[in-house]
């Protein structure tokens, strides 16, 4: 039977507990008692100092109410190690458990995301705290604090919040899952609605932008490259923002096939930028997604991993004509990798040249996001320039062609399902969630034409 202790102090009173768990081994090899001793206050274990009509209790059936839940505490610890979460820190949890447990379950990119995020935003916070101490109503001013304070006082917004949510609750569930504490609070909390954006929507081209975007792609205005030199077969081009003539033409016909590519398929940047030739199958026009380039500090920068869930492994048929451009760029990637000899940086051997990267740096070597995404702001904040401002395109990233590949699908009437197989989603839902505007717009249309053809019909 477990043992209550009352401490009064000055502005508070305590229960100290001491519960019972049987026997163990002790240093001196003698058989001793377990036990553990805990101090909680009335609030803590939920027990009321008055009655319902006010008034307050007396002592002694206030601690009767104590040695209750004392003996139920007693039996629960029998069986579990729940009165840790008492003393484990979450730092020293996140510190000594959840980051050799991480190692093993997160993929690097995932890891080094979430670390760097926990050490950057929670630990400062949290870190001190029990991780009993951390509960729902806890964590929820902790959000609200961060949406005003977050981001050097600029304010998170609400896919960071939900983010770090994630992240506090990887490690909470793992200090369930270890019988440290009894909840994990992350699980169904809300998210405070006045966000630093809490209208967030998803960005993407209308067909008529993405139709001046391939345009210009395809035939870059004078002020976005510069004619240095042509012959029989071909104007060549310089982007300006590149130093060499041939390194330029060749980095300029690369990225904006990716961004063409990006835009046909839907695929994920990371899908693209691990593309090997041996991924493209150009007599039945599909390219096949079976990897993914990501970014770990741990793993020395950019590195090849698996797909970001099960259904990213998958087929994408892309129209004839980008498949006639793939073939034009494995040709100039082979003339390249022939000019280079030994600074190649992928393979250089005939029979291995289908494995070298579809969309490279011009050497060989791996292509990444920003150096992407910096190329198409670039050249549409350049052409938006030379129009008028109802003419202009939104400057987008790389990720925006998943989106607008999306958008399109769906405004053309294909099913959520076969849009969701194409991007390669965890399931249907995902798609739905992600692309609700498009499908009201679809739904709406829906109405109209019932609308038309019964209740006009009618009149």
């Amino acid at each position: 039977m477990a043992t209550v202790n009352l401490y009064k102090g000055k502005s508070k009173t305590s229960y100290q507990l001491t519960l019972y768990k049987g026997y163990k081994i002790g240093k001196n090899g003698q058989r001793v008692q377990n036990k553990e001793t805990v101090t909680y206050t009335l609030e803590k274990m939920g027990i009321s100092a008055v009655t319902y009509a006010g008034k307050p209790r007396s002592e002694s059936a206030i601690l009767k109410e104590v040695q209750l839940y004392a003996d139920n505490l007693e039996k629960n610890c029998a069986r579990t190690n729940y009165t840790k979460g008492d003393k484990t820190r979450f730092a020293d949890f996140y510190e000594h458990r959840w980051k050799a447990w991480a190692e093993d379950n997160l993929s690097d990119s995932s890891y080094y995301i979430y670390s760097s995020s926990i050490e950057k935003n929670i630990i400062p916070a949290l870190g001190m705290l029990k991780l009993s101490d951390i509960t729902e109503e806890l964590l929820y001013d902790f959000y609200v604090d961060i949406v005003k304070t977050g981001n050097d006082k600029k304010g998170f917004s609400r896919n960071t919040i939900l983010g770090i949510n994630r992240q506090i609750s990887s490690v909470m569930q793992l200090a369930k899952r270890n019988k440290i504490v009894q909840e994990n609070p992350c699980r169904g909390i809300e998210i405070p609605k006045k966000c630093n954006d809490p209208e967030e929507k998803v960005k993407y081209f209308t067909k008529e932008q993405a139709d001046v975007f391939l345009e210009i792609l395809d035939n870059p205005p004078s002020h976005v490259v510069k004619a240095f030199y042509a012959d029989s077969h071909s104007t060549r081009v310089r982007v300006l923002d590149f130093c060499s003539r041939e390194d330029s033409l060749m980095q300029y016909d690369t990225i904006s096939c990716l961004l063409r590519v990006a835009l046909f398929s839907g695929c994920r940047v990371g899908e693209l930028c691990a593309l090997t030739w041996n991924d493209i199958d150009f007599e039945s026009c599909t390219i096949s997604i079976s990897k993914s380039l990501a970014y770990a500090k741990n793993k020395g920068g950019l590195y090849i991993k698996e797909p970001k869930t099960k259904n990213s492994s998958r087929k994408v048929v892309i129209p004839q004509t980008e498949m006639e451009r793939l073939i034009a760029l494995k040709k100039k990637q082979r003339e390249r990798m022939m000019r280079l000899g030994s600074a190649w940086k992928g393979y250089t051997d005939k029979k291995d040249f289908d494995r070298n990267l579809v969309f490279s740096c011009i050497d060989g070597n791996y292509l990444w996001r920003a150096q992407i995404n910096y190329f198409m702001q670039r050249i549409i904040s350049n052409y938006n320039e030379h129009v008028a401002e109802d003419e202009r395109l939104p400057v987008l990233t790389v990720h925006c062609l998943r989106h607008t590949s999306a958008t399109l699908l769906i405004a053309g009437n294909l099913d959520a399902k076969t849009v969701s197989s194409r991007l390669g989603h965890k399931d249907v839902q995902t798609t739905l969630d992600i692309y609700a505007h498009p499908l009201d717009e679809r739904d709406r249309l829906a109405s109209a034409i019932l609308e038309e053809m019964l209740v006009g019909k009618k009149a």
